[in-house]
């Protein structure tokens, strides 16, 4: 057989062949996200690159602004307010009238919320979905279990990387969501953590949820006068009753 030259192939191509149309690229949507169980226990959401913009969000045929913009930031805003995996069905479908609008109508500096009621009354649930819902407005929020916070910075004390990094997951975002508020050991070092926290979030206009098994009265006595009066007058309270749902379960 002649062997093809390669400086010659117009006459090896069918000149009169239909042209191969290039496969249509669809943009990168929601409908595409994943939710994923970290090792840790949390969720993450996670999709691939979009073929559009390839994660610039920059369409790359017409320069203008791809249509999976803010995609990727919504999935960072999600992953990063560390809900527990238990959560994972929270929306804000959820909320109660009231909390559904301090989500929608949230403003920097304003007022937080503090969920109170017996155990089983949905609050850790109300409190998330709060979360949730304020990443989907594209506000950074954040979820920590008070209790299992403090034992993080005991272990890590002597190590200042590893409480600088604690500090900065309570202190960095726009709205922190405090859970289990009275359940910790009641000590010296733990209030003046707790003190400490609430000046700093009062000093940058950071707001704070806080869930707690404790009435008002209760957490007074917890807390005594200068925890209480900062809490106080930076959330307002939201009383859960009814049944204990995981006693129905």
């Amino acid at each position: 057989m002649k062997p093809i030259d390669p400086n010659d192939l117009s006459k090896y191509l069918d000149l009169d062949a239909p042209t191969v149309p290039r496969p249509h690229l669809v943009p990168l949507s929601w409908h595409d996200v994943e939710l994923h169980k970290t090792d840790d226990g949390l969720c993450a959401w996670r999709a691939y690159t979009c073929p559009v913009c390839c994660g610039t969000e920059s369409d790359t045929r017409t320069g203008e602004r791809c249509q999976c913009a803010g995609i990727g930031a919504r999935m960072r805003r999600l992953t990063l307010a560390r809900i527990p995996w238990t959560y994972n069905h929270t929306s804000m479908d959820d909320l109660s009238p009231e909390g559904r609008a301090w989500v929608e109508t949230y403003q920097p500096e304003g007022k937080g919320l503090r969920f109170l009621g017996s155990t089983g009354r949905g609050k850790t649930h109300r409190m998330l979905c709060a979360v949730r819902g304020l990443c989907e407005r594209g506000i950074s929020a954040r979820y920590v279990s008070w209790a299992l916070w403090l034992d993080d910075m005991r272990q890590a004390m002597g190590r200042d990387g590893d409480m600088a990094a604690l500090k900065a997951r309570i202190e960095r975002p726009a709205v922190v969501a405090l859970d289990d508020i009275g359940r910790e050991r009641d000590t010296d070092w733990a209030q003046s953590q707790l003190d400490q926290l609430l000046e700093r979030r009062t000093l940058s206009g950071g707001t704070v949820l806080i869930a707690s098994n404790l009435t008002d009265e209760g957490l007074e006595m917890h807390l005594g006068d200068r925890l209480w009066s900062r809490i106080k007058t930076s959330t307002r309270p939201v009383v859960m009753t009814g049944k204990d749902w995981r006693a129905t379960r």
